[in-house]
């Protein structure tokens, strides 16, 4: 059985909790993707967040494009280790309806299981 660090995405982007919205939404449609993890300054992970979240607080104006990130990141994830069953991984993914699960090691960031990325090894596999 592959492992979570054998499919794991090892190319993401991250933001800091000193980012601002405005350039975080930016830099998430430039590159292409919904959810990210956010980093502390030690570049440990300390929580996700999504471009729903970040339009939805804009447009009801919770939220202004100089705030930063760390006023509003969500910090309940889960997360998982490079060298548990990516099944499983998959399966909490979808249990906890998260976009994204990042790969920790001693609390930084290494790897990304997304949404995109199940459904890509399922495929894989099945064909």
């Amino acid at each position: 059985m592959l492992t979570v660090g054998e499919v794991m995405e090892r190319r993401f982007l991250t933001v800091r909790e000193t980012d601002r919205i405005g350039p975080v939404l930016d830099w998430m449609d430039r590159y292409k993707t919904r959810v990210v993890p956010v980093l502390n300054d030690k570049k440990k992970l300390v929580g996700i967040i999504s471009e729903r979240q970040l339009y939805r607080g804009l447009f009801l104006q919770e939220y202004d494009p100089l705030q930063v990130i760390e006023d509003i990141v969500n910090r309940q994830f889960i997360t998982a280790h490079q060298e548990e069953n990516w099944i499983q991984v998959a399966k909490r993914l979808l249990i906890y309806n998260q976009e994204i699960v990042p790969v920790v090691e001693k609390g930084a960031v290494i790897g990304m299981i997304t949404q995109d990325l199940v459904v890509d090894q399922f495929i894989t596999k099945i064909i």
